[in-house]
């Protein structure tokens, strides 16, 4: 059966289906003149397998449209004309072409039923799953990590983190920045300063007008008089610095 087969696909002679076929035209153009070809549309016979080639020859241009069919028989199959564009700009379209092709089909041509079909293929056995693969690379990663536990239980105690204090402007320098402008730092400055002097019921509504200074639209003349406050709402609590 092989050799048959063998001297049968020896003795066809044409493209067959699923092979590339190309399609040429050849057009002569004046000179200076692009030609911009358009590809072949797909459709249930054939689909395109690239965008058309151009082949300058002496006076004339070669189209190569690269295409497979799907289908044997013959077909004719039509071809988008050329757009030509000439140096000065204009350009038109030319005629559509018919390319007739012969397309062959890859099976033989036998009798049907002269190749019965293989009888069905009993069922195959499902091979046996096993754990040991699995446990074998557990023992292996165990051993594997046994130097790293060993190192790290060496290293000893963490050492302990310390807490970082933080430290406040003093007023002094709050007056400085409220003299060179820095007028939200200044209103931070002041609010921290008296969160941390515990200042208590008495100074949260002047606490809340710092905040709301600080992220609105207060003037210059609000942000001095709420800082002299806080300065002598901070003296009356003893200072907190």
């Amino acid at each position: 059966m092989l050799l048959m087969l063998l001297v049968l696909w020896q003795t066809v002679q044409g493209p067959t289906v699923g092979d590339t076929v190309w399609i040429t035209r050849t057009i002569r153009v004046p000179s200076g003149t692009s030609v911009r070809p358009r590809p072949v549309e797909s459709s249930e016979i054939l689909d395109p397998l690239g965008p058309p080639e151009v082949v300058l020859q002496e006076g004339s241009v070669l189209l190569r449209y690269p295409i497979v069919v799907w289908h044997p028989g013959d077909h004719q199959v039509q071809v988008p004309g050329p757009i030509l564009v000439r140096p000065d700009g204009w350009s038109d379209t030319l005629r559509a072409t018919t390319a007739r092709i012969t397309v062959l089909s890859v099976l033989p041509d036998l009798p049907k039923d002269s190749v019965p079909p293989s009888p069905a293929v009993a069922p195959i056995n499902r091979a046996d799953r096993s754990t040991q693969p699995a446990l074998v690379l557990l023992v292996l990663v165990g051993l594997a990590g046994l130097p790293v536990y060993f190192w790290w239980n060496r290293r000893g105690p963490a050492p302990s983190a310390t807490a970082s204090t933080v430290t406040l402007p003093s007023p002094e320098r709050l007056d400085r920045w409220l003299a060179a402008g820095e007028y939200r730092a200044t209103l931070d400055g002041w609010r921290d300063l008296l969160l941390r002097a515990s200042v208590g019921h008495e100074g949260e509504s002047l606490f809340q007008r710092l905040k709301a200074a600080r992220y609105g639209d207060a003037s210059v003349d609000d942000v001095r008089v709420l800082c002299a406050e806080a300065r002598a709402t901070l003296d009356d609590f003893g200072g907190g610095v």
